[in-house]
């Protein structure tokens, strides 16, 4: 995780104000499976506070990597991200998994057994599929908050 500094001077405020040590939630690990807005955006906020965001995508990548002003799809070269997905993933580490692969839900199920939090925003059929819907992760990492 990116260091953060333990303490904050707010000059512009004549000195007279100060962030907190530490943010609220340091130390939490929040593994993100997530597409489109919603789930992004509450991973972001999270992140925002201290949590160690960790985003999953699939081989082909997060499609909003790729969307454009919601117009469509520009190129899908990997260094060209959509504004949109830069901005509501900031400050998140990234992995690729093919969950539609034994290496890849035990990877995913490895994350899982260290993590605090799992924020999905995926169809429950598919997270049926994989295995990976809400009863499932519970009955073998019960220590989750899954949302």
């Amino acid at each position: 995780a990116t260091p953060r500094p333990s303490r904050i001077s707010l000059p512009e405020l004549g000195g007279m104000a100060e962030a907190a040590e530490g943010l609220p939630l340091d130390g939490i690990c929040v593994v993100e499976l997530s597409l489109a807005i919603a789930a992004p955006s509450a991973g972001q906020v999270l992140s925002d506070y201290g949590a160690e965001v960790i985003k999953v995508e699939p081989p082909s990548g997060d499609t909003q990597r790729y969307v454009v002003s919601g117009l469509g799809k520009a190129s899908p070269d990997p260094y060209k991200d959509a504004p949109h997905f830069c901005h509501v993933n900031r400050g998140k580490r990234s992995i690729v998994l093919d969950l539609k692969t034994a290496p890849g839900l035990e990877a995913m199920h490895a994350l899982l057994s260290r993590a605090d939090v799992f924020l999905s925003n995926y169809r429950a059929a598919a997270m049926q599929g994989l295995g990976l819907d809400a009863e499932s992760v519970l009955a073998r990492h019960p220590r989750l908050v899954v949302c």
